[in-house]
């Protein structure tokens, strides 16, 4: 990230300077340019160079998922993460591979594109008003609520047998992993009680998907472990038969850690509450104070970090240890130890104390 000094001249002989930020620039960073630099679509199959030999016995699709478009119109977006999605298919077969790819048909892009402009925020660009709208109606838009984008540009993932690509917000499309076109859009809080979940879940053997998601409720924001069947009972399903397996209520009201991911093994699934914290008031008036959600996140180091271990089976927290010491300073050193029967990778300050709940195995 960068910042550009833009002057502007207000009169004659006098001119003005002001900062403007922008994530997605890359001036003294050209190892990131290709980034963070919008590409053209591949709707039909290219053929690639190889070097060397593919077995004849690999065969089928390597599907990837990313940002590819950064500007809409002579607008740019302000951060990696909020790019256009873009689908990418490597077709392996007989040696061969084939390569195309096509941008998400979310409403994000094509509202977007409709417009040529920016008209659906990101998680790090706020849109400005509709300027067809008169003075009173863009004034009361400063007060709504920001819309969860269905822009889903961070990865592919499977439940039920069927692929979704995801972003961190309730929504994601339903994908023919064939011609990459989206086939519905799906919205998580319509089948269970959260307000969001990550892109990146973990899947069973048999199917049985684990993920995490928040929910915001006048006690508090929690964080849930979200269960998905590993099969369909009628054909079209997508999300019937979730549920939410254990509620863990936020250490901070208003103020919920951020996370990627979760850990998991076979029997347990280890949530770790940090110290990167979501100000869901200032996200929520993002659009009032001309804020970004990105805006709304902050490291504090002087909190705590909190693990957490739920048992797949019961659902039940068995154990929270909490750790005022993780992250703060070098000296802080992951030890890849092995935690009884689950093979844990578990912090040298917190490992002492866990040998003391042998049960847990």
């Amino acid at each position: 990230m960068s910042n550009i000094k833009h002057r502007k001249s207000n009169s004659p002989g006098k001119s003005s300077t002001r900062n403007i930020r922008y994530f997605t620039d890359v001036h003294g960073l050209p190892c990131i340019e290709k980034m963070v630099s919008s590409v053209e679509e591949t709707p039909e199959p290219i053929s690639c160079f190889i070097t060397g030999t593919i077995p004849d016995w690999i065969k089928g699709n390597f599907l990837r998922n990313g940002p590819g478009k950064f500007e809409i119109g002579n607008q740019r977006f302000n951060h990696w993460f909020d790019g256009m999605a873009l689908l990418h298919q490597f077709k392996i077969s007989n040696g061969q591979v084939t390569y195309k790819s096509r941008f998400l048909s979310s409403d994000s892009y094509q509202s977007n594109q409709e417009r040529n402009r920016i008209v659906v925020s990101e998680f790090g660009t706020v849109t400005m008003p509709d300027p067809c709208k008169n003075f009173f109606q863009r004034f009361l838009s400063r007060f709504e609520l920001p819309k969860p984008s269905d822009n889903a540009n961070v990865s592919f993932v499977t439940y039920k047998g069927d692929y979704y690509v995801s972003t961190e917000t309730n929504i994601m499309h339903k994908l023919d992993p064939e011609t990459l076109q989206s086939t519905e859009k799906v919205d998580w809080s319509k089948f269970i009680a959260v307000n969001g979940a990550t892109a990146h879940p973990h899947t069973e053997p048999d199917g049985t998907t684990y993920n995490m998601g928040n929910s915001y409720t006048p006690k508090g924001a929690y964080y849930n472990i979200i269960r998905v069947p590993a099969s369909k009972q009628a054909e079209g399903e997508t999300l019937e038969g979730a549920s939410v397996l254990c509620a863990i209520r936020s250490s901070e009201k208003t103020k919920p850690s951020y996370y990627h991911s979760f850990a998991m093994s076979e029997n347990y699934v280890v949530f770790i509450e940090q110290p990167i914290k979501m100000d869901l008031l200032k996200i929520a008036t993002g659009k009032l104070t001309g804020k970004s959600i990105s805006d709304g996140f902050s490291w504090e180091p002087k909190s705590n970090t909190v693990f957490h271990l739920i048992h797949k089976d019961t659902g039940k927290v068995t154990l929270t240890l909490e750790n005022p010491q993780t992250f703060r300073g070098s000296s802080q050193i992951v030890d890849q130890s092995i935690w009884g029967c689950e093979n844990f990778i578990i912090y040298e300050d917190v490992y002492e104390e866990a040998q003391t709940h042998p049960s847990i195995c």
